[in-house]
Order: C-alpha cells, then structure tokens, then sequence
C-alpha cells in the first residue's frame, strides 16, 4: 500500500499549527490536582481491565493517558516496532508509521495509542498533542473554540459532524467530530473525535484525538472511555 503524501497530514491535523498563533486566556483548568490525584481520578473513570499510566514527558509534563488490554503505546523516542507491527497491513499504519517516524522529540504529537481488538479488523487510535501557547488571539469560551475549530478543519476539506463542549473532569471543554475523506488513509474513510483542554501554566493548548472507522456507533463509546481515561499534565502554580 503506498504512503500517504506528507501533506496528506496537514489536512488532518494542521489545525494544531494554526492555533500555535492562539492566546489562550481565561480558560477554566480543573486547577490545584496534582498527579498522584489525577491518576487515582482517571482510574476510577475506566474499566478495571484498562491500565492507567503516567507518560513522564519531560517537554510538556507528566500526563495521563489509560487502554484496554493489549493495546499498543508509542510515544516520541520509542523504536516504532511494536507498533507497526500491531497494526501490519492497514490503512492506518500506512499513513502513520512514516508520520511518526520522522516525528521527532519537539512534534506535537506526544503520546499514540493503538487498539486492534475493538472492532474486528480495525484499527482504533487515540493520540494526545500538546500546542505551546503563542501570542496573537484568545479563545476565552469552549463553545467559541470549538465553532472556530471546526471552521479550520473544514478548510482543510474535512466533513465536520459535529462541533460544541462536553463535560469532562468537573469542566467544559471543546469538541469537535469530522471524516477524513479516503484519499487521506488508502481508500479508507475515517471516523476523529477530538477534545481541547487549554491549560494557562504553563500556557498551552492539549488535544485528544480518537479515530476509528466511519462507524460512530462502534466508536464512540471506546472513544468516551478513552477521553474518561485522560488527564493533561497538573498547572503549576
């Protein structure tokens, strides 16, 4: 199977590069936890057959991210064996494996989380990204956020099926839901979730994405679970 373009990458997620011009000010936080408490939180949230674990990123702080048995972790610096391997011969690791192989240890792209046995000859993904804050704007409202999310998305040519705020770790957060069309995964019409979490200390702008095949209904609760699993590193201060 031929690789996706490289720019193929930038439909899907370059929307991360545009908000490294986002001032994110006045964002609730879920403020004061400190990691053993958003550890011990996420558990609680998940399945006693996933694994909750801290991701000790030295870049961005220590997060949290949990999976279901026999899921497959990467995260930068990792040899990408594992897993190419888990995922052989689809779409997805097609388009991923060289995504991540000339990710290097400033990419967004901080954690990636394969799941095989979920759906039946499918791969379902999560990946957390984290954007450093820079000067130009502000999104102070998560349902403005996630209107202005969507609206960078669609310019990049992907169908957006839905945009707003959820309720998530005692906050609002944004969300926004779109396909990616099958040029971009060999012929493979995706299926992304994706959640915004602002942090001010230090100032920057964390993501999950959770992508599986066009089938919402097989997805999303996975996906929810995944989001129930997740913390972004405690704000200092």
């Amino acid at each position: 199977m031929p690789r996706a373009p490289h720019r193929m990458s930038h439909r899907m997620f370059g929307i991360l590069v545009a908000l490294g011009g986002v001032v994110l000010a006045g964002c609730s936080t879920a403020g004061g936890a400190g990691l053993d408490e958003i550890e011990a939180d996420a558990r609680t949230a998940v399945p006693d057959t996933w694994t909750t674990d801290v991701v000790a990123d030295d870049r961005v702080g220590a997060f949290v991210v949990s999976a279901p048995p026999n899921a497959t972790r990467w995260i930068p610096g990792d040899d990408l064996e594992e897993l190419s391997e888990a995922t052989s011969g689809t779409a997805w690791e097609a388009f991923w494996s060289p995504q991540l192989e000339s990710a290097g240890s400033q990419s967004n792209i901080r954690a990636v989380i394969a799941d095989t046995a979920t759906i039946d000859d499918a791969v379902l993904s999560w990946q957390v990204n984290v954007t450093p804050r820079r000067d130009g704007g502000s999104f102070d409202d998560p349902e403005t956020m996630a209107r202005d999310l969507a609206d960078g998305l669609a310019g990049q040519g992907l169908e957006i099926v839905g945009a707003g705020t959820t309720d998530w770790a005692d906050q609002s957060i944004s969300t926004v839901s779109f396909r990616v069309p099958d040029d971009v995964f060999g012929g493979e019409v995706r299926y992304v979730r994706q959640w915004f979490v602002p942090r001010n200390e230090p100032a920057a702008l964390w993501s999950l994405s959770c992508d599986g095949p066009d089938d919402p209904d097989a997805v999303d609760t996975q996906c929810e679970t995944v989001l129930n699993g997740f913390r972004p590193a405690p704000e200092d201060g």
